[in-house]
């Protein structure tokens, strides 16, 4: 379970993620990223339609991508940063351990961007 402050759980503040970020493209999602420098930990945040399955299966889904991302809450590369998962109905087919390389793909792309914005300041 991921601390409420390191989610993004208000509409506004996703749809400013989606529409602003960047995006990185996974088999099992789409990731948006966007530096805020306002806010001193990363957050996350997900969207999982009813494409993706039933109530049941979203939520599994949704969980998984959820103690994923738990492994990188205390890394300092990521302070000021929002994710957002935009889930696939791919996921719901996936294991944990496909969601688990994606989402490592996805923090490490975002880690670069990161790291490239700081040497652009």
């Amino acid at each position: 379970m991921l601390p409420l402050a390191n989610r993004v759980h208000r509409g506004t503040d996703i749809r400013v993620v989606v529409k602003k970020g960047r995006r990185f493209n996974t088999m099992t999602s789409i990731t948006y990223l966007l530096s805020d420098f306002e806010q001193e930990n990363c957050q996350f945040g997900f969207i999982c339609g009813k494409n993706v399955g039933g109530a049941v299966t979203r939520n599994l889904v949704v969980r998984r991508f959820r103690d994923c991302c738990g492994k990188y809450l205390k890394d300092d590369e990521l302070r000021h940063l929002k994710v957002i998962f935009r889930i696939k109905p791919e996921a719901a087919q996936a294991d944990f351990q496909r969601i688990e390389k994606d989402v490592g793909r996805a923090i490490r792309f975002a880690k670069t961007l990161q790291l490239s914005h700081r040497s652009g300041e």
